[in-house]
């Protein structure tokens, strides 16, 4: 029969729902007692062996992050988010890591920052998370990462298949994609940088240290998990904070400024919730993920509350260029209601999604080294390597051709791009 691999966080014994996360960086002694289900399998954990049918085999409990691994022995079709070992050369000084690179020490803040640099891939009418398999939904999207990416992605063919216009290439197949952004002709505007920034950051009570450790209790992203942020274009709700600005901050607010001074790129920001519910990879209308104490992207995340567990605070940095005159300037997604006169014209509805496919080494080791090691990283993982350059784009600056909306819009069916 099959074998599948379950995964349990290890930083500290709290159950939520049906999944087991540990949140103190702790080993697990003899003679302690877990449970955790996923998946409707009830796993048992007692002095190091598991019981219930599943044979424990990692028996190193000691660091905050790591997982303890389960292997599932009987029937049952395969763990669709089972880990996928990447098919090419992960090592130092390989195609895409190198040695030599050096980080800054930010636990006085205290925080942990890891960056990575992408360039512009492709564009396409669909959305693998809100609408998988379907080529011609809702809006045009811009797509940064997984040159693959498309309406029939899932985490497997994330990690399975792909370049990645990213720092570290295919170490990084995630998707990253938002709506494009199209000046007064219609033509779509091409950014020319797009920065992803994981950071460990919360301005939550208590002495230095307490809040440190807070800081380490984040999480790794479990594989398959994929979410939103920014604003549904469909029904107005603010999932997480959106940004627009000019280069040097003039023009702040969260629609489009109506010009940048000469030479400054245009930047639209997205930042995602970081409270987790510890159980779902994905719910609709986005529900598996929530903000902070206080609805804040910045606070810690309320124990007692729905989103419990902390993921990795992600914020999407688009770079554009600009114009002296950007007040026609809109995104495709600023064109969903059928009704012509009600479309926005000013980058409001700005949003971003996020489809992890990291390799799960590459991701746990900028995570515990980055995040919880309260480093300042650009690309570098904070274990003395960094990532190299993902796949450059030589196209031009303006894309024509494209209509906001898809030729169809969701199941309406009302002609676009008029």
């Amino acid at each position: 029969m099959g074998t599948k691999m379950k995964k349990i966080s290890i930083q500290q014994l709290v159950k939520f729902g049906k999944t087991l996360f540990v949140t103190a960086i702790v080993a697990i002694p003899v003679g302690i007692y877990a449970q955790a289900e996923s998946n409707s399998l009830s796993i048992e954990v007692e002095n190091g062996a598991a019981t219930g049918g599943v044979t424990y085999i990692d028996s190193t409990l000691a660091s905050g992050g790591k997982f303890a691994q389960f292997n599932q022995t009987g029937g049952g079709e395969a763990d669709p988010y089972a880990n996928i070992p990447s098919n090419f050369d992960t090592s130092v000084n390989g195609p895409y890591r190198s040695s030599g690179w050096t980080t800054g020490d930010s636990s006085s803040e205290p925080t942990g920052n890891f960056r990575v640099f992408c360039r512009f891939s492709h564009l396409g009418y669909y959305d693998p998370i809100l609408a998988p398999g379907n080529n011609q939904f809702m809006h045009l999207h811009m797509f940064f990462g997984n040159t693959q990416a498309n309406h029939q992605s899932t985490y497997s063919s994330l990690r399975s298949g792909g370049n990645s216009t990213c720092s570290g290439g295919p170490m990084n197949r995630s998707a990253y994609w938002m709506p494009t952004l199209h000046d007064q002709n219609g033509d779509v505007v091409v950014p020319h940088l797009f920065i992803v920034y994981y950071k460990s950051e919360q301005s939550g009570p208590g002495t230095l240290a307490q809040r440190q450790q807070r800081l380490r209790s984040v999480v790794d992203f479990p594989n398959g998990f994929r979410y939103i942020g920014g604003r549904n274009p469909t029904t107005g709700q603010l999932y997480s904070p959106i940004e627009w600005k000019c280069e040097g901050g003039s023009g702040s607010g969260s629609t489009i400024p109506n010009s940048c001074p000469s030479g400054e790129s245009l930047i639209g920001s997205v930042r995602f919730p970081h409270c987790w519910d510890g159980e779902n990879l994905w719910l609709p209308n986005n529900a598996h993920v929530g903000l902070g104490v206080n609805n804040s992207t910045w606070t810690e995340c309320d124990p007692n509350g729905p989103y419990p567990v902390y993921l990795p605070s992600l914020t999407e940095f688009a770079h554009f260029p600009s114009t002296s005159n950007m007040s026609n300037w809109y995104l495709s997604s600023d064109r969903m209601d059928p009704n012509p006169a009600n479309w926005h014209q000013d980058g409001r509805s700005w949003h971003a999604d996020w489809f992890g496919a990291w390799d799960n080494e590459i991701q746990s080791i900028w995570i515990e080294q980055c995040l919880r090691g309260l480093r300042n990283s650009n690309a570098a993982l904070c274990d003395g390597s960094g990532l190299r350059d993902g796949q450059g784009y030589s196209g031009p600056n303006r894309i024509s051709g494209y209509t906001p909306l898809a030729p169809i819009y969701g199941n309406n069916g009302w002609p676009v791009g008029q």
